[in-house]
Parts: C-alpha cells; sequence; structure tokens
C-alpha cells in the first residue's frame, strides 16, 4: 500500500464528476493524459526507479464499501451506478507509460478510455509532489506552517473571504494538507470545504469541485474550437442538470469563452471559474457578459483559482464588490504547499483524444489560456486553433 496516497478517495472531486460525465456522455472515449514539468526538475535514476514502485503500489487501492456508501450520501448528484463501478476500479501500471530521459526529467504518459484515465491526474501528480519534497531532503517545520496559516485565517476572517481548500496535486505532503485543512474547519469561519473527497469523509467537510480542463479540451478537440466552450458547457448542463454549475473559463481564453457564453447557459449556470490572466479585467468582461444577457451580476458568482495569496484575495473581493458581483475562492498552493521550500509546478493535461475506437487516430488536444506561459499542446494545432479563432498566441 502506498504510503503517499491515502485512500481510493484521496483525490479532488472534479475527476469523479469529470468521469461520470465521460461515462454518461461518452462512454467509449479515449484518451492520453501527457505529464508536463514547468520546473523541469532533474532526477536520479535511483528516485526515478523508487518513484515507479510507489506507482506500482497504486494498484492496491480501491474503494471500499463503507466509502462507497458515503459517496452515494454526500455526492447525491452522482448516481449509486457509477459508485458501483467505482468500487471495482483499480489503477492499472500498464496504463501508464513513464521512462527518465537522458536529461534526467521525467515522462509520463496515461492512455486508457477517459472516464477511466482523468482518474490517474491527481493521485499521480501528488505522489510525485512528496516524494521530490523528500528527495530534495526538505523538512518542514510545522509551528512555521501555523503561523503562516493563522495570519491568512485571520485576513479571511476579517475580509469573509469565502475559501475552498484545492491543493491536493501540489501538496508538501499528506500530513500537511490534512494539518491544513483541520485547522481552516477549526478556525476559518469562511471555510467551505476541500477538494479532496478523502479529507471530506475524514473530517466532516463538503466536497468541493466540478470540472477541469479535459472536458472542454475533448469538446475543442472533438467538435471544433469554435464553439467548443458552448457545446461543452450543453453537455454538462445534459449530466448534471443544473448541479455543479460553476464554468470553467480559460481552456480557449476568457475572450472565446464569453462569446460562447450564451443566454441559456448564463442563466442556468452559477457562474465561472477564473483560472489565468489577470482579475480585474476578467471580473469586468464577466460582469459586462452578464449585463448584455439581462442578468444581475449580484445573482451569479466568480470563483478565483489562479495562484492565489490571501493579500491578492482582499484585491479581488474588493474589486468585485464594487462592480457587484460574488467572489468566492480556490487555494491550493497557498494553503497546503507554502512551506518555504519551493512548489511543485507540475500538470497533466488532455493531449489525444479519440470519441470511440471506430475513428482511426487520435485527435490534438490544446488549451490556450489567458497566461502564456500555460499553453499546452502541439504548436501546429495551436495555431490553427488560434487561426480558426480569430486570437494570437
Amino acid at each position: 500500500m502506498s504510503k503517499y496516497i491515502k485512500s481510493a478517495l484521496d483525490l479532488d472531486l472534479y475527476l469523479y464528476s469529470v468521469s461520470y460525465a465521460f461515462v454518461y456522455k461518452y462512454p467509449e472515449a479515449s484518451g492520453q493524459l501527457v505529464f508536463a514539468d514547468r520546473n523541469n526538475t532533474v532526477y536520479s535514476d535511483d528516485f526515478f526507479q523508487k518513484f515507479k514502485a510507489e506507482v506500482k503500489e497504486l494498484e492496491n487501492l480501491q474503494m471500499t464499501d463503507e466509502e462507497m456508501e458515503w459517496c452515494i450520501k454526500r455526492i447525491p448528484y452522482i448516481p449509486r451506478p457509477y459508485w458501483e463501478m467505482i468500487r471495482g476500479f483499480r489503477y492499472d501500471a500498464s496504463k501508464i507509460y513513464m521512462k527518465l530521459d537522458e536529461e534526467g526529467h521525467i515522462k509520463i504518459t496515461v492512455t486508457d478510455y477517459l472516464y477511466k484515465a482523468v482518474l490517474y491526474e491527481v493521485p499521480l501528480l501528488a505522489l510525485l509532489s512528496e516524494m521530490t519534497n523528500e528527495y530534495k531532503g526538505y523538512v518542514v517545520n510545522m509551528d512555521e506552517v501555523r503561523k503562516r496559516l493563522d495570519r491568512k485565517i485571520e485576513i479571511g476572517n476579517e475580509n469573509k473571504l469565502r475559501t475552498s481548500e484545492f491543493g491536493t496535486r501540489r501538496r508538501f505532503s499528506y500530513d500537511v494538507q490534512e494539518f491544513v485543512v483541520r485547522q481552516l474547519k477549526e478556525k476559518f469561519n469562511y471555510f467551505s470545504g476541500t477538494s479532496n473527497v478523502y479529507l471530506a469523509k475524514k473530517l466532516n467537510l463538503t466536497p468541493i469541485g466540478t470540472q477541469n480542463h479535459f472536458w472542454f479540451m475533448f469538446h475543442a478537440a472533438q467538435f471544433g474550437y469554435r464553439h467548443a466552450n458552448l457545446i461543452a458547457m450543453e453537455a454538462w448542463r445534459d449530466v448534471y442538470r443544473g448541479s455543479l454549475g460553476i464554468a470553467l473559463s480559460d481552456t480557449l481564453t476568457s475572450d472565446v469563452f464569453f462569446k460562447n457564453f450564451s443566454e441559456e447557459m448564463a442563466h442556468l449556470y452559477d457562474g465561472v471559474r477564473q483560472d489565468s490572466g489577470v482579475e480585474e479585467e476578467f471580473i469586468d468582461k464577466c460582469v459586462m457578459r452578464y449585463r448584455e444577457l439581462g442578468i444581475l451580476p449580484s445573482t451569479k458568482v466568480i470563483c478565483f483559482s489562479n495562484s492565489l495569496n490571501f493579500q491578492k484575495m482582499v484585491v479581488i473581493k474588493q474589486y468585485c464588490d464594487k462592480k457587484g458581483i460574488r467572489a468566492v475562492f480556490g487555494v491550493g498552493n497557498n494553503l497546503v504547499a507554502d512551506t518555504g521550500f519551493p512548489i511543485a509546478n507540475q500538470v497533466m493535461k488532455l493531449m489525444r483524444c479519440k470519441m470511440n475506437d471506430k475513428q482511426d487516430r487520435f485527435h490534438e488536444c490544446i488549451k490556450i489560456s489567458d497566461d502564456l506561459g500555460k499553453h499546452m499542446g502541439d504548436r501546429q494545432e495551436l495555431e490553427a486553433a488560434a487561426k480558426e479563432l480569430g486570437i494570437t498566441l
């Protein structure tokens, strides 16, 4: 059993919600998730062999009957048949291709049906993050973590910052994440919950999460870029019928998203999530779009989740208050990786997909972010998409 991943539930809720959406809408779709390390960390072969062994240990994780029943009760918008299926799910190391290149960089690709492949993202990233911190000899000072956290909680309470913890994939360690979440539950009056399903169950919290970029990237690759956001939102509506109503806005830039943000979707969805770009500019675009559609911005919410700290969150909330729209926050690194040591900057993204095995090839998947450094995908495909959308890279 892995000493780093504590349970089959030790992942973020959005993996389950996206997995079920693929089961419901596209059960035969398959794809490839590819790992990218923006820090270009160099590893030894000894570390790589230990990491491979820990990845193999993931195969021993399996949801228990008691965990399944908790999910059925506490995550009711995903029905029992899905949880019964997931009760039998096991990670399969044969679906994961890994190598250490000549420069010491780890390469990872997961290939499987997408309803299963998406479940690999967070456990693999959390595992690598914690093992990397051990490899580099980082030893956390919990008194310092507590002091930093107490100051953040003080700021959050003073400014009524409605906040969820979103940090599993880049946590310093599981122990740090659990400590932080316990402190937030005890001291933070505006704490909404955690994305980590295992911690939500263990600490009797609300599991928080909706969708990731995979959902929008898949629709863009399969249906074209110009209307991909709208098609993805409509498909999500078909699955969840109004639940999990926060739309991710930056897979193909927020400008393109708001062009696709139809009156129906704007009414149906509770709000949008901003994960890249300049917050004030995004707020202005969002408020303008709601007003164009005759919707009071005060009835909607923006969830901010892009490299946040609590001082920045105060500024964002004040600007939202001024513009008449509600602000909530999903904070990861600044809560569960703020230990005084460098923070992992690793992601896994959907790079290729097929609707079913009748398609003769995988289609390239891309992401065109509001932050230049977050674009992902084949350069030729990125340029073709930008041309179709009338934007510059």
